[in-house]
Parts: C-alpha cells; structure tokens; sequence
C-alpha cells in the first residue's frame, strides 16, 4: 500500500487511501477474493477498468525492478489480442497499447492488478484497462465516445478471451 506511485494525500488521483482495504470498492474485491478461495473456485482472468490514456497493463506495478512474473508472456499476448480487438472495433483513434505497467505507464503501488495476480485464488490473466482517450478529454469523456468505448470494450474481451481458449485453456 505504502510505495512509490502513491500519494498519502487524499486530493491526489493517485491517493492510496489510509490504511489497507480502507474503502468499500476494495473491501468488494478481497472479499470477493476471499469467497473464491473459501469455494476453492478458480479466478482466470481480473480486469480492473480506468480511464483514460488506452492502455492494457499487465502485473507488476508496484516495483519496476522485481522480477516479471512467470506468466508475464501469456498475459503479454492475452493482452495483444485484446488491444488487437479494441483497436479493429472502431479504428481507435491513437489505439490502445499493452504491456507491463511499469514499462508503458509508471510505478504504482496498490494496484487492483497486483493484487488479482498475487491473490489466492490467482487471476492468471490480470489488467488494469485504461479506456479512451489518450489525455484530450481525460476523465470527462464526451457523451459521444461512451458507446464506442463500451464497444472496444466488449470486443476486447472477446478476443483475449480467444486467445486464452485457444493458446492456455485447460
């Protein structure tokens, strides 16, 4: 929780919050977590939504200088077919990028990503998705673009999800 990419101040859009689990949204998704694991019920993939800047990244955040996980190519790749996707959609203007969220973005701790990869049950395939638009509009994107972001949306997960059937199902 407390690391670089995260601000102890609470007006900052990168605010870690006071203390772990602090706020109901990430209280949801440990006890979500949680009830996977008590089930012994498997988690595949984790997808945490943002917007903006048209990214899809990929575990780790918290710490450009650790190891890459051992499944960093698959979800490489899950990730390739998921931008391929969005981009095809609607011709996205600038497209979409994926990658390692230190590699293409910057260190932040506490990601919901990290989190969905190093949890118990583990979400093998694991993102943060950084929707429209690359910095334009930011956090107010116009009526207009919601539809076609949803769109991109849904198509992406179509085809990562392909691609984990189709390369890592079992």
């Amino acid at each position: 929780m407390i690391g670089e990419g995260a601000s102890p101040w609470p007006c900052s859009i990168i605010f870690r919050g006071f203390t772990d689990l602090d706020n109901v949204e990430t209280q949801a998704i440990d006890n979500h977590f949680q009830k996977l694991k008590e089930n012994n019920r498997v988690t595949k993939v984790f997808i945490d939504w943002h917007s903006y800047s048209q990214l899809i990244l990929a575990p780790w955040s918290y710490d450009a200088d650790i190891d890459p996980p051992i499944d960093t190519d698959k979800q490489i790749a899950a990730a390739g077919a998921m931008a391929k996707a969005m981009n095809e959609t609607n011709n996205v203007p600038g497209g979409y990028i994926h990658g390692v969220g230190t590699d293409i973005l910057y260190v932040s701790s506490g990601t919901s990503k990290d989190y969905g990869y190093a949890s118990t049950p583990q979400a093998t395939y694991s993102y943060t998705v950084e929707l429209r638009d690359k910095g334009q509009f930011g956090f107010l994107l116009p009526a207009n673009q919601i539809i076609p972001t949803g769109n991109e949306s849904y198509y992406g997960v179509i085809g990562m999800l392909d691609w984990i059937y189709e390369n890592d199902y079992n």
